[in-house]
């Protein structure tokens, strides 16, 4: 998801890591454990952050008295700009020593990643899907579908509908860009990669794909699917309508988003995607009680990462970042609001990915052969 900025100047790691103690923040301590919430709350992708802001704050509010007495939430609205994850990281620590933080998506996870693990503070990456995250570091997670189970998926289904001429078009980003390329890789192990002849990838902010799209009809492709932002999603789709793009239009996880669809006027809807597998109905009926409507992008995500935290806290009474690291690093058939799962050898979840479809009545799994559409002549 959005930019990768993993090449993050050198001299704003350098000051962040400056402001930042390091001698005692994986050490037991007085109080309760302080998780910094730096994620999207206002600029183009906001819808996402409050999906995630609100599964937190479910977590939170479902805590026994006692867990929530050992926890503090703060939160801090970095845009989903890395260097405005950074300034916000620098912020809530020169109040008091973080002992974890949560951020969404692959960007922001990509430049604080190597200043909490210097500093032994537990970080979770919600909705991320760059691996390079998680690579060689102790106390970084990801909690999000890894890419491999959503590009086995995808490539399943454009091979059961036997389209042969494939575009992929993506965002130039890291967490965008994985998963993309898992649709290349899993394609290509069953032998047919030839069936993509358009791959390119695009700034984040782009939302101008009128030359793009005028190549894609003249080189007559049967199916385009999106690896697209907020903003950048609506407008492929409707400039697609405008030019009459004639080919079927698919995608992956940021299809999920109720604020898109309607910015689409109309050129979502019954399209079909692949993302991680419905939260459990126990979740969806907790969300919509609290909030009135269903859980958006992640927020299953979000309120597991919370729970996650909060049990491993009760499993250690010292409150040590070593004994949190080691309760997420070898969590086994957990039960929670994105359905039963373990962890990784990688610091990662094992969580299934499902194909699914917008309707007029939201985001639908496709659940038996009769909902995929007929196969393509």
């Amino acid at each position: 998801m959005g930019a990768d900025m993993k090449n993050l100047p050198a001299l704003l790691f350098i000051l962040a890591a400056w402001l930042c103690p390091q001698s005692s923040i994986a050490d037991a301590h007085e109080g309760p454990y302080r998780i910094g919430v730096i994620i999207p709350l206002s600029g183009p992708v906001a819808s996402l952050g409050n999906h995630v802001r609100k599964g937190i704050a479910l977590a939170y509010d479902n805590l026994s008295e006692d867990s929530r007495r050992s926890i503090q939430l703060i939160y801090s609205d970095d845009r989903f700009d890395p260097k405005q994850t950074i300034i916000g990281y620098q912020q809530l620590s020169a109040q008091k020593p973080l002992d974890a933080v949560f951020v969404l998506g692959s960007p922001p996870a990509n430049a604080l990643a190597p200043i909490t693990e210097k500093n032994k503070q537990v970080l979770v990456a919600i909705g991320a899907s760059d691996p390079d995250i998680v690579k060689g570091r102790r106390y970084t997670f990801i909690h999000w579908v890894i890419p491999p189970m959503l590009g086995k998926r995808m490539s399943e289904e454009l091979i059961r509908r036997d389209f042969k001429r494939i575009a992929l078009v993506s965002a130039e980003a890291s967490g965008a860009l994985a998963d993309k390329n898992s649709v290349v890789d899993a394609l290509q192990s069953v032998n047919e990669g030839s069936r993509i002849i358009y791959d390119q990838s695009f700034q984040p902010s782009e939302t101008d794909y009128r030359s793009a799209i005028t190549s894609l009809k003249a080189k007559k492709v049967d199916a385009v699917i999106l690896v697209l932002m907020p903003g950048a999603l609506s407008s492929f789709t409707k400039q697609a309508q405008q030019l009459g793009l004639n080919a079927e239009i698919a995608g992956m996880e940021t299809f999920e988003d109720e604020d898109e669809v309607k910015a689409s006027q109309g050129t979502l809807l019954n399209k079909w995607y692949v993302n991680g597998a419905d939260p459990t109905d126990e979740f969806v009926n907790l969300y919509k009680s609290k909030y009135g409507i269903a859980p958006g992008w992640a927020a299953g995500n979000a309120y597991d990462s919370l729970n996650l935290i909060a049990l491993a806290i009760s499993e250690d009474l010292q409150k040590t970042n070593d004994g949190v690291q080691n309760f997420l690093a070898n969590v086994q058939d957990y039960r929670g609001a994105a359905g039963t799962y373990s962890s990784s050898s990688d610091n990662r979840y094992l969580l299934p990915a499902a194909l699914k479809r917008i309707t007029q009545l939201g985001f639908v799994s496709i659940v038996n052969s009769e909902d995929h559409g007929p196969k393509m002549k």
